[in-house]
Parts: C-alpha cells; structure tokens; sequence
C-alpha cells in the first residue's frame, strides 16, 4: 500500500498542469478567497498532502531499520524533497534561476521545518 500512495501523491501536478491548460481554471482557483476551491487548495490539501505522505513514507522507514525517532526527522526532509519539482516548473514559466534558487531553498525549508 505504501508505493500506491507514494504514486498518488503524484497525481496532484499532473491534474493541476491539466487544470492550468484550461482557460479561466487557474483564475477561478487561486483568485477567488471565497471560493470553497480556494479553501480546498489552501487549507484542506497541505493537511492531506502530509498526512498521506507520512503514511506511506513511515511503514517504508521503519521496516528499512530506522527508528522512530530517526523516522521523525528523516521524514520531513523527504517531504522537502519532494517539493523540489517546483523549480522546474519556475524555469519552464521563465522565471530568473536565481529567484527560482531562493523560491526551492525557501520551500524545501518550510515544508522541512513545519510539514
């Protein structure tokens, strides 16, 4: 079960690059605050995004011989990690590399830090 919602977690770029080719679509879930999307993108999915990611990184961790308490620091920095990809999508949008640097150590340190 583990690899099968490492997977999934996966599927969250793919369906956003979909979302974005549509017209409108990217306007109509990052602009709108009262909009139950917006709250879904801000709220609800960073909680799931961890929650999921942890319980399918844990089991792996721990039957690999790590102990709980290496298990507590070794997986937020796999969750940062993780995010790393963004930087690709910053120089495919033209963004300067150095901005795009800055952006993925910030990120990779916040989702480190706090989830």
């Amino acid at each position: 079960k583990p690899p099968l919602l490492a997977a999934t977690l996966f599927l969250g770029p793919l369906c956003l690059a979909y979302l974005e080719w549509a017209e409108g679509i990217r306007r109509h879930f990052y602009e709108c605050p009262s909009n139950l999307v917006f709250v879904r993108n801000l709220i609800v999915a960073p909680i799931s995004e961890e929650v999921v990611f942890r319980a399918s990184c844990l089991p792996l961790l721990l039957s690999g011989g790590f102990s709980p308490c290496a298990c507590a620091f070794v997986c937020p920095l796999f969750f940062g990690i993780a995010h790393i990809h963004h930087a690709l999508e910053g120089l495919r949008k033209g963004h300067p590399s150095a901005s795009v640097a800055i952006n993925t150590l910030f990120q990779f340190a916040y989702t480190s830090l706090f989830g």
